[in-house]
């Protein structure tokens, strides 16, 4: 996207524009980041530090909007609409990739079954075995992190004895 876009402005002589859409990339991830941290504050309900959070980022979103309509103004029509469909299928990619295929979810399930039944059937007796504050030995071949690190590793499913 970036590169549709240099290519565009040194073409058509645009230098300031070619610097504010560099200058922008940067400042829209950090605009987000902000963004986020600001979604966090206002769901823990810290009501003083989202007044003062708000106040602190207005200025950046403000900056983000001007230099984004600056650079959209000296675009052309046909190259917003391509960069925002671009940004849209970045998006809605980025949403889809959340979720595992089907082998990996019947993996997650299995992880997730055993470790249900180590807490449920087994908890009393990994806890007499590895009291609390003690290191665990991990030589049995059911415990839970051995058992991810053998469903993770490349090569044959085996548990390591």
């Amino acid at each position: 996207m970036a590169g549709v876009l240099v290519a565009y402005a040194r073409s058509n002589g645009m230098p300031e524009e070619l610097f504010l859409l560099v200058w922008l990339t940067p400042w829209t991830f950090a605009c987000l980041a902000l963004g986020a941290r600001w979604l966090q504050l206002l769901r823990a309900r810290h009501w003083g530090q989202v007044l003062k959070f708000t106040l602190f980022v207005i200025p950046f979103f403000v900056a983000e909007v001007v230099v984004a309509v600056l650079v959209a103004r000296a675009m052309a029509v046909a190259l917003l609409l391509v960069l925002l469909a671009l940004a849209g299928t970045n998006w809605l990619f980025y949403q889809l990739l959340k979720a595992p295929t089907a082998a990996g979810r019947r993996l997650l399930d299995e992880v997730d079954g055993f470790q249900r039944y180590l807490e449920l059937a087994e908890k009393d007796e990994l806890d007499f075995k590895h009291p609390a504050g003690k290191t665990r030995n991990c030589s049995s071949a059911t415990c839970p992190m051995r058992w991810r690190w053998a469903w993770n590793r490349p090569g044959p499913r085996a548990l390591p004895a």
